[in-house]
């Protein structure tokens, strides 16, 4: 990823303000400070440094939970939550979806859909949207 590239997309995003540009440079610079972007060896241009393993079941089924909160329907296949962009740069384990029923207190029902895929949806009770 370059650096223009990065400035074109949120400009396209936020518009043309010297603002936006500015803020832009500070979060690429803030990614490189915590080891998410690093330098290669042309100027202006990154590349993916670590990601952060997330252990716990019990943060990562709070990371699904927010991803579910963030989409606008409430639901969405478990699959694509886990590998979703939103929940850069987090690198969360595989779980199922009795366990993030059971480490969400039921704010999350998972059902099975197509065969073996978990959609999941946040819970009525658990105080859906």
């Amino acid at each position: 990823m370059s650096a223009a590239q990065a400035q074109r997309r949120v400009r396209e995003s936020l518009g043309e303000r010297e603002t936006v540009a500015r803020a832009a440079r500070r979060v690429i610079k803030a990614f490189m400070d915590w080891g998410v972007l690093c330098e290669t060896g042309e100027r202006g241009v990154y590349s993916q440094g670590f990601a952060t393993e997330v252990c716990s079941l019990d943060l990562a089924a709070w990371l699904v939970n927010a991803c579910l909160y963030a989409t606008p329907s409430g639901r969405a296949d478990l699959d694509s939550v886990l590998n979703s962009p939103a929940l850069f740069p987090f690198r969360l384990p595989r779980v199922n979806g009795p366990d993030v029923v059971s480490k969400t207190r039921s704010r999350v029902d998972v059902m099975r859909h197509a065969g073996n895929e978990d959609l999941a949806i946040l819970s009525a009770q658990g105080g859906n949207k």
